[in-house]
């Protein structure tokens, strides 16, 4: 499971072990990982944020700089029980001041000169 905070949103792309097929499931709170693939439905601050069986997802219900932890299940198309698969904790990136592009390819330009 790789894992990419921006600001406006956060990037995960998996590759599925084998030839199976894998459904996916994950979850995503502010307050902590979750316990079972079913915390969502209790009042814990969860929510499933995908389901599906691509292997790549983009969230982008995020606020630049906040803390999230996402939790990550699988299982075989078709079955019932979800597997925990991965657990991650992000902080999305920060948007960049105006003028922050410019300063830094000025100080790489300074950089190769010297």
């Amino acid at each position: 499971m790789r894992v990419a905070a921006l600001p406006e949103a956060v990037v995960f792309a998996w590759d599925y072990p084998g030839a199976t097929l894998l459904e996916v499931r994950i979850v995503r709170s502010r307050e902590g990982f979750a316990r079972d693939p079913d915390d969502p439905a209790r009042p814990s601050g969860q929510r499933i944020v995908f389901q599906g069986v691509a292997g790549s997802f983009r969230d982008q219900d995020i606020e630049a700089g906040g803390r999230y932890f996402y939790t990550i299940y699988a299982r075989r198309q078709g079955e019932r029980q979800w597997t925990a698969w991965d657990r991650k904790r992000i902080v999305a990136g920060k948007p960049w001041r105006p003028g922050t592009a410019a300063r830094l390819r000025a100080l790489i330009h300074m950089r190769r000169r010297h």
